[in-house]
C-alpha cells in the first residue's frame, strides 16, 4: 500500500511539472497567435489593397498560402489547448477511471490520433511558409536564374525529406516516438534543417537589397532626404535580426529530437526548448507572413520590384537613378546630374512532425 502510494506521489509530481510546462507552452503560443491574428489581417488587406480590382493570379496564390498558414496554425492552437484541457481531465479529475498509472497512460493514449494530425499540418505548413518566402526573394531579384538554381532545390529537399516522413510513419503505423525506428526523427530533423537553411539564405538574399540601397544612400553625392538613410538602416536591421532571431530558435528545437543520452541537456533548458516547439506552431507561419507585409510596405526601399508580385512582369534588372546636387557650366547655366547607380541592379529572368508526440506522450507529462 505505502509503496503505491510512494509511486502515485512521484506521479504527481511529475505530472505538476508537465502540467506547468505545457501550460506555459499554450501560453507563450496564445500570444503569438494574437500577434499572427493583427499580422494576417494587415497581410490580407496589404494584397487586397493593391489586387482589388484587377486580382492576379499570383495576388490570389500568395493570399490563398497566407491564409491556408493561419487556418492551420488557428487548427494546432485550438487543438493544443483542448489536448491539454482532455489530459488534465483525464489523468486528475476522472479518478473512477483507475490509479494514476492507467488514467495517465489512457490520457495519452485517446490523444495520440489528434496530435499526430497536429503533427502532420505542421509539416505542410513549414512548407508553405517556405515557399512564400522563396517566391518573395524571387519576385524581389526579378526571378534570377541564379537565385532560382539556389533556393529551388532547398526547398525541393525540405519537401523531399517532410515526404520521407510521411512515409516512414505510415509504414510504422504511427507509433508514438519512442516505438518509431530513427531514421523518422532523422528525416524530420533533415527535413526542419534544409527548411532552416532555406530561411537564412532568402534572409541573407533579402538583406543583400536593402544594403545596396544603403550604400546608395550614403554615397557622397546623394542629395536625397536623410530620412530615407535611416528608413534603410532600419530595413536593414530588422531583416537580419528577425532573420537571425528565427534561426536561432529553430535551431535550439533540434536539441527536443536529439538522443537525450548523446544531449543530456539541463532541465530548465529542455524545459525552454519544449516551450519553443510549441511556439513554432505560431512562429512558422508568423514569420512568412511578417515577411510578406514588411517587403509590400517598404516598397521605397526595395523599389518597383514589388509590384511584379502582382501584375506578373519579369520586366529587366531594377536599376536606381539618383539626382545629384546642380553644377554649373562654364555659360553660367545650371543642370543636374544623373547619375545612373546600378549596386542594385538584379539580373534578370526562404513544430515539427514529432514534436508533440516526443514532448507529450510521456504519460508522467499530462
Amino acid at each position: 500500500m505505502s509503496s503505491n502510494a510512494s509511486m502515485d506521489a512521484a506521479l504527481l509530481v511529475r505530472v505538476g511539472n508537465g502540467v506547468v510546462q505545457d501550460m506555459s507552452a499554450v501560453i507563450s503560443g496564445t500570444g503569438l497567435y494574437g500577434v499572427y491574428l493583427v499580422l494576417i489581417c494587415v497581410s490580407t488587406y496589404s494584397i487586397m489593397r493593391q489586387n482589388w480590382r484587377r486580382p492576379t493570379a499570383a495576388s490570389i496564390v500568395l493570399l490563398v498560402g497566407t491564409v491556408t498558414m493561419f487556418m492551420i496554425s488557428t487548427y494546432l492552437w485550438a487543438v493544443n489547448v483542448g489536448v491539454l484541457v482532455r489530459r488534465i481531465r483525464l489523468a486528475l479529475v476522472e479518478v473512477g477511471r483507475g490509479p494514476l498509472a492507467t488514467r495517465l497512460s489512457l490520457a495519452n493514449t485517446t490523444t495520440a490520433r489528434i496530435r499526430y494530425s497536429t503533427d502532420l499540418l505542421f509539416i505542410f505548413e513549414y512548407l508553405i511558409g517556405d515557399a512564400i518566402i522563396a517566391w518573395r526573394v524571387f519576385v524581389l531579384y526579378r526571378w534570377a536564374p541564379w537565385v532560382i538554381a539556389i533556393l529551388v532545390p532547398i526547398w525541393l529537399g525540405s519537401l523531399a525529406t517532410g515526404l520521407g516522413l510521411l512515409g516512414c510513419l505510415s509504414q510504422n503505423d504511427f507509433a508514438l516516438g519512442a516505438q518509431l525506428p530513427k531514421l523518422c526523427p532523422d528525416l524530420e530533423n533533415a527535413s526542419w534543417t534544409i527548411s532552416l537553411a532555406l530561411n537564412a539564405i532568402s534572409t541573407v538574399l533579402m538583406a543583400r537589397i536593402a544594403w545596396n540601397r544603403r550604400k546608395e544612400t550614403q554615397h557622397p553625392q546623394y542629395t536625397g532626404p536623410r530620412k530615407q538613410r535611416s528608413k534603410v538602416d532600419r530595413v536593414l536591421s530588422i531583416l537580419v535580426v528577425s532573420g537571425l532571431v528565427y534561426f536561432i530558435l529553430g535551431i535550439s528545437r533540434l536539441t527536443a529530437f536529439a538522443n537525450s543520452s548523446l544531449n543530456p541537456l539541463p532541465g530548465k533548458v529542455s524545459f525552454a526548448n519544449e516551450i519553443i516547439e510549441f511556439m513554432f506552431d505560431q512562429l512558422v507561419g508568423i514569420y512568412p507572413t511578417a515577411v510578406t507585409v514588411f517587403v509590400l510596405n517598404e516598397s521605397s526601399i526595395f523599389g518597383s520590384a514589388l509590384s511584379s508580385t502582382f501584375v506578373g512582369t519579369h520586366s529587366e534588372g531594377l536599376s536606381q537613378s539618383i539626382h545629384f546636387k546642380t553644377k554649373q557650366t562654364e555659360d553660367g547655366s545650371q543642370h543636374n546630374q544623373s547619375v545612373e547607380m546600378s549596386p542594385t541592379r538584379l539580373d534578370p529572368g526562404e513544430s515539427g512532425l514529432l514534436h508533440h508526440l516526443n514532448s507529450g506522450a510521456d504519460l508522467e507529462k499530462v
